[in-house]
């Protein structure tokens, strides 16, 4: 029988963890060298370290990162593409130590599939890919929550990250999964992966039912957000577009039509790459200045909340009214010298908020 790896392919914050964890629960061999639980996930992210290191060298080779949208040119066959395959393998051997059923991990993959498949295949290993998908815009809350990255950044790194993944799988053993379809009943999904992808789950027990019911729960799911294309002109966005088509291809046996669309999505996505980056690039550049206006607000309220104290302080000397009047000329004083600070904070948060609005105007036209 020939190994198996099976890679779970999806966008950072679609539940590539939960549904990692629950595999591994019903038999499939997780790395050695696994990432920390924490708050942002803490039932563990069955992650590998090194793996994630190695993903992130191979990224920056690119001229890419993690959160960077921005297309790759992938070739496993050139120079560097030998190098990085040849790398790859030798984290496999040092994660897996020659285990049959590999469980691989890492929302990076997406972006490098050509070089990971070329490295196991060369490895003897039967690549079978499992893709979940989810709501863009609950990907988007969660990685602002956790990032602080803008709901429009979120959106494009989803697009770019599901159309990578669908594009590389295409000719090869895949499975789509919607995220809340798993969170319902992971044990109509799961059993459907192994139908499907010739998968045989060789710890799945009445016991270890019981570990994933305990595993996979709904509140893991923190950010509930409603699609509705009938009528709604947000259908044309390419983002819209994309989480509909996939949605599609998870219910119905006929996919080509979806994978048409989703070439066409990623072709205008490709020829609007220029556009849509200098417009992120102004608009958050307005944002720096917004942020930066906002903290002088803030210290400019500390010292009107100062002076208010004051002209309290002075109205309850009442036995002395020329104390009084001395503490009211003073706080006039103060008053007047803030005067020419506040108007210029706000003639420039006024213009920076039209500016804001033209920017936001011109990227969802695109997006």
């Amino acid at each position: 029988m020939k190994n198996t790896a099976i890679i779970v392919l999806g966008m950072h914050r679609s539940g590539t963890s939960a549904l990692a964890g629950a595999l591994s629960i019903l038999g499939a061999h997780l790395p050695k060298n696994l990432m920390e639980a924490n708050d942002d996930n803490k039932k563990g992210f069955f992650e590998s370290v090194p793996i994630m290191h190695l993903n992130d060298r191979i990224l920056q080779s690119y001229g890419s990162k993690w959160d960077c949208w921005k297309e790759l040119e992938v070739d496993e066959r050139n120079p560097a593409g030998k190098a990085a395959v040849k790398r790859i393998q030798k984290v496999i051997e040092s994660e897996f130590s020659g285990q049959s059923l590999l469980l691989i991990k890492d929302p990076r993959v997406c972006r490098i599939v050509p070089l990971w498949t070329a490295a196991l295949d060369e490895m003897g290993y039967g690549v079978k890919f499992i893709l979940p998908i989810r709501n863009p815009l609950e990907v988007a809350a969660s990685l602002n929550k956790r990032n602080g990255i803008s709901a429009t950044k979120g959106q494009l790194l989803w697009l770019r990250h599901v159309l990578d993944a669908e594009r590389y799988t295409r000719s090869l053993p895949r499975k789509f999964l919607l995220w809340d379809d798993v969170c319902q009943n992971w044990r109509r999904e799961i059993l459907s992966v192994g139908n499907e992808l010739s998968i045989k789950w060789p710890n799945w027990t009445k016991r270890t039912e019981k570990k994933v019911d305990d595993f996979i729960t709904p509140d893991m799911v923190n950010h509930h957000f409603q699609m509705n294309y009938d009528n709604n002109e947000n259908s044309r966005h390419l983002i819209y577009q994309a989480y509909n088509s996939f949605k599609n291809i998870t219910k119905y046996a006929d996919k080509k039509q979806e994978i048409e669309l989703l070439e066409d999505i990623s072709l205008v996505f490709r020829n609007s790459t220029s556009l849509l980056l200098q417009s992120m690039g102004e608009f958050d550049a307005i944002l720096n200045k917004t942020h930066s206006l906002s903290r002088e607000l803030q210290n400019l309220e500390r010292e009107n909340i100062a002076l208010k104290k004051s002209l309290d302080k002075a109205l309850n000397i009442v036995g002395n009214p020329q104390k009084v009047l001395e503490e009211i000329q003073n706080t006039v004083s103060s008053l007047e010298s803030i005067e020419p600070i506040l108007k210029e904070i706000l003639y420039k948060n006024g213009s920076s908020v039209k500016n804001i609005k033209k920017s936001l105007a011109s990227i969802s036209k695109l997006v």
